[in-house]
Parts: C-alpha cells; sequence; structure tokens
C-alpha cells in the first residue's frame, strides 16, 4: 500500500513541480555526485575570475524526527493534496508511540506528535515536501540533500561591501522559518568557510540567530572536504590514507584468494573509494592524482598481474581514464535531459562551423568555456568537453538536432545507406 501510494504521490509532486530541484536527496536520477559536482563547477569558475564564496554549511538536528504532523498536513492540504488521500495520510501519521528497550528492560510507551517513520518508504518523501519551502527563505544560492542544506554566495569587486549582511538575512529567514515550523537546527554543526585565493581573504561575520559561525580552514559538504583555495590536497590524502587502510587488509587476505578474489575486492572496497564523486575534485594537480595512481600500482603488485593483464581479464583500468570516461558520460546525460536541472545548465551551447563553404555541415562539437586558470582547465567540463568534441559523429550526436534541421546532415557512414542518414543515428558510449 506503501508503495502505490509512494509511486502516485511523487508522480503528482514531480508533474507539477511542487518539489524544489534544489533538493537532490530521494530524487530519481539525483545523486550526491550531482550535487558536488555542481558545486565544485561553479565554484572553480567564481575562483577563476578572481572572484570569492561565502558558504554556509547547516544541519537539521534529528532530521526525520523534526517533522511536526499538523504543520506536514498544512503542506500537504497547500499542495492541493486533500480528500481521502489525506485522511490516509493523516492515519498513517497519527497514533504512533515511541518506547526504550535497554538492557531487557522496557519503558513504557509514550505518544509522539512528530517524525516520520524511519525506514519506511513513504518517509524520505514526506520529509522533502516539510522542508521544500526552506528555499524559498533565501536570496542566495542554496543546495538541499536531505537534511544538509548549503548556501553559498559569490563575491566579486561590484558586491563585496553587502554580500555578508544577504547571508545574514538568509539565515535570519531561515531561523525564523524553523521556529514557524518547530524544526531546530544544530547551531554547533553551522559551520562556514570563504573560498578565496585573495591574500588576505576575506573574513566576514556571519550569525545564525545568536551564535556566531566559525570559519574554517576546509569544510566536510556530503563526504568532500572542502578546502580553501579548492585546491582538494587535503581531500585526496584521506582517501589515500581510507583506501590505503583498506589495502592493507587485503594485502592479508591475499594469500587465501584467487587472483580473480583479489581483483573483485580491490575494485569493490578500495577503488570505490578513490572514486567517490571523482568529477568534484578531478581538476586537482597531477601530482595530487598520482597518490591515488601509486594506490593503484600497490593494489596490481598484490593481486599479482601487471597493468595491461589486469586490464584485459578483470577490467582495471587507469584511474585517470575511467575519470575521462565517467565525465563524458555525464556530458551525455546533460545532452539527453536525464539529470538535475542545474547540471543540465552548465552545459555550454554548440560550436557550429560557420564557414563561407559549398558544403557548411553541423558539428557536434560544444564550444570550450574559457578558462585563466589551469586549474579550471583540468575542470569536469572542460575535461568532457575535450574528449567529447574528439568523438566522430557516428557515436555522438547532440540530443538538440532539430535546431539544425536548416543544415545538411552530417557525411554519412560507409556502412549507412543515404536514407538511414536522415535522422540522426542512435547515442552511444
Amino acid at each position: 500500500m506503501e508503495s502505490s501510494v509512494h509511486k502516485q504521490l511523487q508522480g503528482y509532486l514531480f508533474r507539477h513541480k511542487l518539489i524544489s530541484n534544489k533538493q537532490y536527496g530521494f530524487k530519481p536520477n539525483h545523486c550526491t555526485a550531482d550535487l558536488l559536482t555542481v558545486l565544485s563547477q561553479t565554484w572553480n569558475s567564481i575562483l577563476d575570475k578572481g572572484g570569492e564564496v561565502y558558504i554556509v554549511a547547516l544541519d537539521i538536528k534529528g532530521a526525520f524526527d523534526q517533522v511536526w504532523h499538523n504543520g506536514l498536513l498544512d503542506k500537504l492540504s497547500a499542495k492541493g493534496i486533500t480528500g481521502p488521500l489525506h485522511s490516509w495520510l493523516q492515519n498513517y501519521l497519527e497514533g504512533r508511540s515511541i518506547q526504550v528497550v535497554l538492557s531487557g528492560q522496557s519503558s513504557s510507551p509514550q505518544p509522539i506528535n512528530a517524525s516520520v517513520p524511519q525506514g519506511s518508504i513513504l518517509g524520505p518523501l514526506l520529509f522533502s515536501i516539510f522542508i521544500y519551502d526552506v528555499v524559498e527563505q533565501c536570496d542566495n544560492s542554496i543546495f538541499l540533500y536531505a537534511d544538509d542544506s548549503t548556501i553559498y554566495a559569490p563575491v566579486t569587486t561590484l558586491n563585496g561591501p553587502n554580500v555578508a549582511a544577504s547571508l545574514n538575512k538568509d539565515l535570519e529567514n531561515i531561523r525564523r522559518w524553523a521556529d514557524t515550523w518547530k524544526v531546530t537546527f544544530e547551531p554547533s554543526k553551522c559551520q562556514a568557510t570563504v573560498l578565496s585565493r585573495k591574500r588576505p581573504p576575506s573574513c566576514p561575520d556571519l550569525f545564525f540567530g545568536a551564535t556566531r559561525i566559525d570559519l574554517f580552514e576546509q569544510l566536510n559538504i556530503l563526504g568532500l572536504c572542502i578546502d580553501k583555495k579548492l585546491l582538494w590536497t587535503n581531500h585526496l590524502s584521506n582517501i589515500c590514507k581510507r583506501a590505503g587502510q583498506r589495502l592493507g587488509a587485503l594485502r592479508r587476505l591475499a594469500n587465501k584468494l584467487d587472483v580473480k578474489g583479489r581483483a573483485n575486492v580491490y575494485k569493490a572496497q578500495v577503488r570505490s573509494i578513490m572514486e567517490y564523486s571523482c568529477l568534484a575534485w578531478m581538476n586537482a594537480s597531477q601530482t595530487t592524482l598520482g597518490q591515488l595512481d601509486n594506490i593503484q600500482k600497490k593494489a596490481l603488485k598484490i593481486i599479482g598481474e601487471d597493468e595491461d593483464t589486469a586490464l584485459r581479464k578483470y577490467a582495471i583500468s587507469q584511474l585517470s581514464h575511467r575519470r575521462t570516461v565517467a565525465a563524458t558520460t555525464v556530458l551525455f546525460k546533460m545532452h539527453t535531459e536525464n539529470c538535475p536541472e542545474d547540471l543540465k545548465a552548465l552545459l555550454p551551447p554548440p560550436d557550429l562551423l560557420c564557414r563561407t563553404t559549398r558544403r557548411a555541415r553541423p558539428s557536434h562539437a560544444l564550444k570550450l568555456p574559457k578558462s585563466n586558470t589551469k586549474c579550471l582547465g583540468r575542470s569536469f567540463l572542460h575535461s568532457a568537453v575535450t574528449t567529447w568534441n574528439c568523438l566522430p559523429c557516428t557515436v555522438v550526436v547532440p540530443s538538440s538536432w532539430d535546431s539544425y534541421t536548416t543544415l545538411d546532415p552530417p557525411t554519412p557512414h560507409p556502412g549507412l545507406s543515404h536514407s538511414s542518414t536522415l535522422a540522426p543515428p542512435t547515442p552511444e558510449l
């Protein structure tokens, strides 16, 4: 029954865009890697132009336990969810109790008027409905992943003096929203930092209520360690430390596994750590990324195969190659619109061949974004576009092919008939 209600309720909310596109949690085709890629690419572009970024990370205390039933039911009504379904959801939430069991002894059940059942099918969706309007409290950019909120504001020479005041206004609006809907933020977990490559960087005064928010040298957002210059040195050092620990465990188990078993354990337990949200930090320096390559070289010695054999038999390719493939795959998702709207907005415009020749052909190539620094030039978007532009037309065709209908079609593939080239071939990667 929950699955049926969830499917229809989610379809209604998405169809009428009643859930903010800034919420990346509990939504199909959305994940932490997408959000981190959007934030990293945006922040790198701001730093590339000589600007700064003020970032504030907020955390709701208790998260699912903070969902006030009466408030949630009011928000459901405001979204047009009334009648029998509203009554069913009210009955679903009410009449619940909580009990503590310790050392075999149980407390008496106590009624509760808040929270959604954790581990339930409907719980995450109801939580998203309850906090969706926190986005409306901010003039600056805000992104959510479940209960984690990240607010940021770019700082330029024009708006510099007003950015801190604007952020403080947003924070005050969020505090008032929290008081209205009986939501508690954890002040000790509210952190802030300033991304800057200037000397000295700005040092804004930010407050959440009466509590001053401390500025940190680095910030942890969804598992990524964000340093002040966005160079990813500390983050990749932490990754290498964790991967090295698991590699040590693999070394101790190596004599109990065959070659295939050691390769599978490496890919599942070690390499997965070194590739989490890799598109966000793939612009790190070659020296820093080289630490990950050293981990893989040590792993290959434990597995007992050289690079060529490991690639041919067990699909263990170079980490840099895997990052390039991942970046190009995400770019393809951006073409097909099978991705979050903010990620789609990063897609560069087509780089059409505008030449006064007898036969001007369209190209699937995209305009390579300009970069003033090598750091931005190594970022996800630049790397993906560079690779994308090198692919042949028979492999990649833009989804927006209709915009080229006034131009001639591409040169037919030798294995295709003339009639088969009137429509673009199916994109494959």
